[in-house]
């Protein structure tokens, strides 16, 4: 059965390192959900070597992190839904499946919608229906 969330702030931008796709809010550290995705801009060799050259993902905290592991990200005009694969599924002892609900602007949905487009650049695993 899927983890369901609501979140109140959404952010996806682009940093000097990198990309970054941010649902709920991690600074307060306060144990409120969040679902946030990563990408570098640049990798190394070892990097490659240790699949650090995947998107990552953290769960709402850090127990639930990988790079790569992700089967599915659906981003829908109001929800984004994640299917872990069964390593990850072991992992948390779920089925590995989140819904993370949302309110934005269409402007602030198409940021999210591009950004994890680039995170997710030559994999099947993102799709998105708005």
């Amino acid at each position: 059965m899927p983890q369901q969330y609501d979140v109140s702030a959404v952010a996806a931008t682009r940093e000097d390192w990198g990309w970054l796709v941010l649902l709920g809010e991690i600074e307060q550290m306060d144990g409120s959900p969040y679902l946030m995705f990563q990408l570098g801009n640049e990798f190394t060799e070892d990097d490659r070597r240790l699949g650090l050259d995947q998107p990552y993902i953290e769960i709402n905290n850090q127990g639930w992190s990988w790079y790569g592991h992700i089967e599915n990200v659906q981003l829908r005009s109001n929800e984004l839904i994640v299917q872990m694969d069964t390593e990850a599924q072991a992992r948390m002892e779920n089925d590995g499946v989140f819904v993370f609900r949302f309110s934005v602007s269409e402007t602030d949905f198409r940021q999210v919608q591009q950004v994890l487009a680039r995170i997710f650049a030559g994999t099947r695993a993102y799709s998105s229906a708005a």
